[in-house]
């Protein structure tokens, strides 16, 4: 989980992070993690108090504020797993000057700007994408239960739903 990975430092997921989160990988000396890196944001006791019980939450492949249908499947991960994809995602749109400062949590009035266009969804699609592959790896989900193999199924249905 979250936690054996924040002590035990898995530095084998900071090499293969993808580009747009180098930012938020730590450090000017030597290589830190992607656990390392959420560990240094937000805080290692935050962390530990927010994901001290584990329990089961429904997940939509494309968040509903981010222009996903609030009637798409759902499926069903480890709240750890949720947590942190949410997480990943929000740190990879602050990050990229294209979402214009907003985050995972932006209400979904606020991404209508970007998420009722094509090219904003196509921008949208590829961060929550890119946030399940980070994910998948990171708790090593394989195929067909990752994240990233859900996010693909509703790929249609998302970039289709604007013209």
């Amino acid at each position: 989980g979250v936690m054996s990975a924040l002590n035990a430092g898995a530095s084998r997921y900071a090499s293969s992070a993808v580009g747009s989160l180098a930012k938020f990988t730590v450090g000017s000396k030597g290589q830190k993690t992607l656990v390392k890196g959420i560990g240094c944001k937000i805080g290692v006791s935050y962390l530990k108090r927010r994901f001290a019980s584990e329990t089961v939450h429904g997940h939509h492949a494309i968040p509903k504020n981010l222009g996903g249908d609030p009637k798409q499947d759902l499926i069903y991960i480890p709240s750890t797993t949720h947590h942190m994809f949410h997480w990943v995602l929000h740190v990879m749109l602050k990050n990229d000057p294209a979402a214009k400062g907003m985050g995972n949590w932006t209400s979904k009035k606020n991404w209508e700007q970007i998420s009722q266009t094509r090219d904003g969804r196509k921008l949208l699609y590829q961060h929550i994408l890119n946030a399940s592959k980070v994910v998948d790896k990171f708790c090593k989900l394989k195929n067909p239960a990752t994240l990233s193999a859900f996010v693909r199924k509703n790929m249609k249905a998302y970039l289709g739903g604007v013209d």
